[in-house]
């Protein structure tokens, strides 16, 4: 099973139709994974266990940044079974 990051978040004010998240490892350089989706949610693989930075941005039918997310940090790691 690969390591995954699930986020969801609610539309609120921001006349958004569309988002872009970004998914980062915490203190490194590496590209953020990144995903653009027409849905208030998000299932991103990641390459490992680990603390990693989210942040969504949020975008009118324009292409226009409408909103922006504080970044939070998540730690992804296995799940016991």
């Amino acid at each position: 099973l690969k390591p995954s990051v699930n986020l969801k978040w609610e539309k609120g004010d921001a006349k958004a139709t569309s988002w872009i998240v970004k998914v980062y490892q915490e203190k490194t350089e590496s590209k953020p994974i990144t995903q653009k989706l027409t849905t208030t949610g998000a299932e991103l693989d990641v390459p490992q266990d680990g603390r990693y930075i989210a942040e969504v941005e949020a975008f009118d039918d324009r292409g226009t940044l409408v909103a922006r997310s504080p970044k939070r940090q998540v730690k992804v790691g296995s799940a016991p079974l």
